[in-house]
Formats: C-alpha cells, sequence, structure tokens
C-alpha cells in the first residue's frame, strides 16, 4: 500500500508518462530518471489499485479504460497537493491564481474586474482562449478558475453568473447583404449561436481567431461581423461600423471552476470579487 505522499508522487510520473503520448522513455527523459524506475512506478501502481491502467496494443501503450477514469481524478489530486505543499512552504497568497478568460470577457470584462482588486491581492496568471480551450484546461487542472460566454460541457464543472452581455451584427455603412459572415474560430462561445441567428445559406463563412481582426474587417467592407456589442461601442459611436439589422441575442458571462477544487483564500477572494461585479457593488 502507497502511502500519501508516495502515492502523490507515483501520480505525478502517471501523468508525465500520459502526457508523453502514453511514453515511458519520453516520460523517464522529462523527469530525467531512469526508464526503469518509471516502468516500476507504473507497476507499483497498478499494484496499489489492483488494475491495469496501459494496455499494450501493436507495442504500444495506451491507457486503459481504468487509467482514463484514474487520469481525471490524478489531475485534480496531484494539483491539490502541489498547492497544499507551496501553501505551507511559502503561504498560499504568494501563489498565483492562474484565471482563463475568453477572448470577449478577456478584452471587455475581466480588465474592468481586476482594477477593482486589492492592492495586496494574490499574482495573477491570465490566458485567453475560447470556451473550450478554458474548459478543458480546468479539467486538466492547469487553470484555477475561468470567466467564459459559451457553453460548458462537462458537468464537473459549477458555473455562476456574473455579468449580462449582447451579441449584435455589425458591417461598414452602405453593406446591406450577408454575403460573408465574419465569425469566430470553432470552439468559440459565440460562433454556434451566430451562425444560428444570422448565418444564410447564401452566407461565405470567414473563421477569424481575433475579435480585432474581425472589427477591421467589417470596416473594411469585407463582411458582416457577429461579436459582442462592447467590443464595437467605440466604432459605433464613431460610424465606422453601423448595427446590421435590429435583432441581437443576448448571453452571460459565467465564472466556471471544476467542482471538486479547494476553494483556498486566492479562489474566494476572486469569486467574491465577480459575485460583487454581477450584484453592481
Amino acid at each position: 500500500m502507497l502511502s500519501c505522499s508516495a502515492c502523490a508522487t507515483h501520480l505525478q510520473v502517471f501523468l508525465a508518462v500520459v502526457d508523453a503520448g502514453c511514453s515511458v522513455s519520453a516520460a523517464a527523459e522529462k523527469l530525467h530518471v531512469a526508464q526503469p524506475a518509471v516502468s516500476k512506478t507504473l507497476a507499483d501502481l497498478d499494484a496499489h489499485f489492483g488494475t491495469v491502467l496501459f494496455e499494450r496494443l501493436n507495442r504500444r501503450l495506451r491507457l486503459s479504460e481504468a487509467g482514463a477514469r484514474l487520469l481525471v481524478e490524478a489531475r485534480q489530486l496531484v494539483d491539490s497537493f502541489t498547492l497544499l505543499d507551496h501553501g505551507m512552504r511559502l503561504g498560499t497568497d504568494r501563489l498565483p491564481l492562474r484565471v482563463g478568460a475568453t477572448h470577449t470577457v478577456g478584452a471587455v470584462f475581466l480588465p474592468r474586474l481586476l482594477v477593482r482588486r486589492d492592492a495586496g491581492a494574490c499574482p495573477l496568471e491570465v490566458q485567453v482562449f475560447n470556451t473550450h480551450q478554458v474548459e478543458r484546461s480546468i479539467l486538466d487542472s492547469s487553470l484555477d478558475v475561468g470567466v467564459v460566454e459559451g457553453s460548458i460541457v462537462s458537468a464537473d464543472i459549477r458555473q455562476q453568473v456574473v455579468a449580462q452581455d449582447e451579441v449584435i451584427a455589425v458591417a461598414a455603412p452602405g453593406v446591406n447583404k450577408t454575403d460573408v459572415l465574419i465569425v469566430r474560430e470553432p470552439g468559440s462561445g459565440t460562433r454556434d449561436a451566430a451562425l444560428a441567428k444570422f448565418a444564410t445559406p447564401e452566407s461565405r463563412l470567414w473563421s477569424v481567431a481575433s475579435s480585432a481582426a474581425m472589427v477591421a474587417l467589417a470596416e473594411a467592407g469585407q463582411g458582416v461581423a457577429v461579436l459582442s456589442a462592447q467590443l464595437v461601442a467605440r466604432e459605433l459611436a464613431a460610424g465606422t461600423l453601423v448595427r446590421f439589422g435590429r435583432t441581437g441575442f443576448r448571453r452571460t458571462f459565467r465564472l466556471v471552476y471544476h467542482k471538486d477544487k479547494f476553494m483556498d483564500s486566492r479562489m474566494d477572494a476572486f469569486t467574491r470579487l465577480c459575485r460583487a461585479r454581477a450584484e453592481g457593488r
């Protein structure tokens, strides 16, 4: 039977093998240990759990069903153990909080939120992705918390509404057809809803991962762009873009984090800040 500390170390090796494409040799090289040591660690885990975590097919390893089940929990356990270890040694408040945001949230919501933080608050590491990437990063524990506008699939992620947003279609003055519809890339929170609301059988889609590029393309008369009204407030006021049609749709910005995430002082402070923003305080 493995001790708690030994089990945490073994799980780190397990994750290294998975992240190396189920390659023991590649994991050993990354961990700077001998390959037999990694193989023994995996054998110890098999014995501890009474199952086989990797299967060998065509001379290659792949995760077994039991290994796939362990993978999700292992990331959370290793992340929590690392946080506990660092927090006890250094103090949790000195650790950076890893925050993920979608492109729209990162441009119109997060900056206004962060200026309200206390001067002595913990440091942050901010990453801006689309909704799918934020969800995946929370599930694999590479992010602590996120704020998104798109749909979250996993039942393991908790969600709290923190703001409202309106999505509209805009174009340069004089553009009156949607031959080209400029939308976000697959995985973005606005893409599917934008297609359902504004696409026509004749529409040619331009998938653009940058909101700034979408605005520039629309201003140049290259098509109709669908994005947050907050992102184009200046262009609408200046008249370089106009609202295309009268319809749009509303959506929410939501705070998201793993249901098993330990709510330490850093997480608690950030979630309270988001709730205060949602309540208009």
